[in-house]
């Protein structure tokens, strides 16, 4: 029997004279079906496989697949985002870290962004029923999971007001939050003996050139009384 080439796939296959048909000849069925639906044979870009595909489905898609499974693994690997409101990472496509600036964990963080409002003082604030709250406190308080006592100051720790990732976010007391943002403009240490040596406030600021309030009131702030 002569050797025959389909004339969809191209693979040659014997065939008995009588049945040879000049207007084509196909190895199976598939193939014969395929040129019916104007199918073509192209290969899949993950794993190399020979499936048919319609033709205009072939030519609009550059990437042609021939599963779901070569599809997903074809896809890039997730990347770790962090998110704008509450500070917490996740992973996800490194499209969606380029595509936006604010990246948001869940519907709900993005609800929030969506609300908050930067205040005169450079503190974002959000709306909580009918009051306004300050959001680095909400977010703390949302990570605790009770509310914060007004004894309990949330400090930014890079100094911008507007950063209220959760990793940026620290508790602190009166006290320290002021020695954070107020320093000293005399030795504390240096006034501690002074002060335990008997001298006065009026003393120890005449030697730091400094008023006996200033004295007091810093040696107060470091709890030294």
């Amino acid at each position: 029997m002569p050797i025959i080439q389909c004339g969809f796939c191209g693979r040659g296959f014997s065939l008995v004279p009588a049945k040879v048909r000049p207007s084509g000849n196909f190895c199976s069925r598939k193939c014969r079906d395929a040129s019916k639906v104007k199918k073509i044979l192209v290969k899949c870009v993950f794993c190399g496989k020979s499936f048919l595909r319609k033709r205009d489905r072939a030519d609009i898609r550059i990437n042609n697949f021939c599963s779901v499974s070569c599809y997903r693994k074809s896809l890039p690997k997730k990347v770790s985002l962090t998110c704008s409101i509450c500070g917490s990472t996740f992973d996800n496509a490194p499209a969606k870290a380029k595509s936006s600036k604010n990246v948001f964990c869940s519907i709900r963080c993005k609800a929030i962004s969506q609300r908050v409002e930067k205040t005169r003082c450079g503190y974002r604030e959000v709306s909580r029923g009918r009051e306004r709250v300050q959001h680095h406190r909400r977010v703390m308080e949302e990570f605790l999971g009770r509310k914060l006592t007004t004894d309990e100051i949330v400090h930014h720790v890079n100094g911008n007001k507007t950063d209220d990732r959760f990793s940026n976010l620290e508790i602190l007391d009166r006290r320290s939050h002021a020695r954070k943002h107020k320093p000293l403009s005399f030795d504390i240490e240096a006034a501690k003996v002074l002060r335990c040596s008997g001298h006065t406030f009026r003393q120890i600021a005449e030697k730091f050139g400094r008023h006996p309030s200033t004295i007091r009131n810093g040696l107060f702030r470091y709890g030294f009384v």
